[in-house]
């Protein structure tokens, strides 16, 4: 993720794969995350699905949550217009089980 952001934005990474991403200057700070995490859980959440160069995928929920789809998982999705849904779909989904499990695996601060 950080060579997607040039290093620029701190960020919480969660064990399924979603990123809450912090204003340059600002140190990631858990608890700011899981609270961030915990208001999608009570709103209608849409999501813009981002190819990347590289063949992964970053689905934006909104700032300022993120997540990520590797291209190995993508590969077994439907290819053509299809893709794009079910790349968001399952990246939802896992955004879900991270908003249920809180479980953080990674914090990167560039503050």
């Amino acid at each position: 993720m950080t060579k997607y952001m040039e290093g620029k934005l701190s960020f919480v990474l969660f064990k399924n794969g979603t990123f809450c991403f912090f204003k340059a200057g600002l140190a990631p700070d858990q608890n700011a995350a899981n609270e961030k995490l915990e208001a999608l859980n009570y709103k209608h959440v849409d999501f813009r699905v981002i190819p990347m160069k590289d063949g992964n995928y970053l689905v934006d929920f909104g700032d300022p949550i993120v997540g990520l789809l590797l291209k190995d998982e993508a590969a077994v999705l439907a290819s053509g217009s299809r893709r794009d849904l079910e790349v968001g779909i399952q990246v939802k989904a896992a955004l879900h089980m991270d908003i249920e499990e809180r479980i953080v695996t990674c914090v990167v601060s560039n503050a």
